[in-house]
């Protein structure tokens, strides 16, 4: 996705790790929140992703925007 990101949403802080959740053919961000106003240093999910900008990192969710840091890394695997 490469639409713009919509300036009047709130600023959310930055996320890494992270990486992608998808369902269907929409996705979200679950990562560790280093400085969200609710949760810094915590692992949590976004909302829907609307728009995503590879060359900055910045993520428009249905609330928010956020920067993405880094490359995604691997979700986690539940032992079988």
């Amino acid at each position: 996705m490469e639409a713009m990101a919509d300036p009047e949403k709130p600023h959310r802080g930055r996320i890494e790790p992270w990486f992608r959740l998808t369902v269907g053919s929409r996705y979200a961000i679950a990562g560790v929140f280093l400085d969200h106003p609710d949760w810094p240093g915590r692992w949590a999910l976004t909302s829907e992703v609307l728009s995503y900008d590879e060359k900055t990192g910045e993520i428009e969710t249905m609330n928010s925007r956020y920067t993405l840091v880094g490359p995604p890394v691997s979700p986690p695997v539940s032992p079988s």
